[in-house]
Parts: structure tokens; sequence; C-alpha cells
């Protein structure tokens, strides 16, 4: 069993050997959301005791990288805004510059609401 993510969901694929061409077969059992990965009872009953478990190992692990990922940007934000302070002060004036001052915009309004939450 492997797993592809693709965009927002989770493909649980099992791969099987076609003996009449001879080559492995993927063959997609179900899919599951990249957010809350669960595992429906539906998609439990189409999967091996061995792929139930390889999932929620796999399903453990993602978790744990996300958490993992998002505590690490949260530990470092102070040092990588004041290095992209330092770039756009020598970048203000480059139309590469305001397109990426644009992409920031939004989740700089989003992420002050949720330090203003902690905060309050």
């Amino acid at each position: 069993m492997h797993f592809r993510i693709r965009k927002n969901i989770v493909q649980l694929v099992r791969t099987t050997y076609d003996s009449e061409k001879r080559r492995p077969k993927a063959q997609v059992v179900g899919r599951i959301p990249l957010v809350n990965p669960l595992i429906s009872d539906e998609l439990k009953a189409l999967l091996t005791p061995d792929e139930y478990r390889e999932a929620q190992v796999w399903i453990a692990r993602q978790h744990r990288t996300m958490m993992l990922r998002e505590e690490f940007a949260a530990m470092t934000l102070t040092e990588t805004l004041a290095q992209a302070r330092r770039w756009f002060q020598r970048q203000s004036d480059t139309d590469f510059a305001g397109g990426v001052a644009t992409e920031i915009l939004p989740e700089l309004k989003a992420f002050r609401k949720s330090i203003n939450r902690v905060l309050d």
C-alpha cells in the first residue's frame, strides 16, 4: 500500500501484480481528506488488517510531521520576518516584490487575528 497526496485528498493505493500483463497494477482503494484523515468504516472494510495498520501509521506520521513543521514555523517566525523585512527594503521598487507583498497580505491579516486571540 502506498499513499498519494492530491491537493486536499490522500489516495490509498494498493499495488498488485497482473500476471497477464506481467507488471504491477495500482488500484485506488479509497480516499480520505488530508486535513482530517480519518478512515471511514466503509473504507476500513475494503482494507486488509495489515493495510489498515499501515494507513494508521502513515496518518500518525503525517500528523506528527505537520505539527512539527507548524511548531518550527512558529518558533522561527521572528527570524523569518526579519529576513523578509530586509529583503523587502532592498526590493521595494520592483514589480516582483509587489506581487509577493500582495500574496502575503491576506495571510498576514489572518495571522494577526490568530495572534490577537492568543494575547486576549
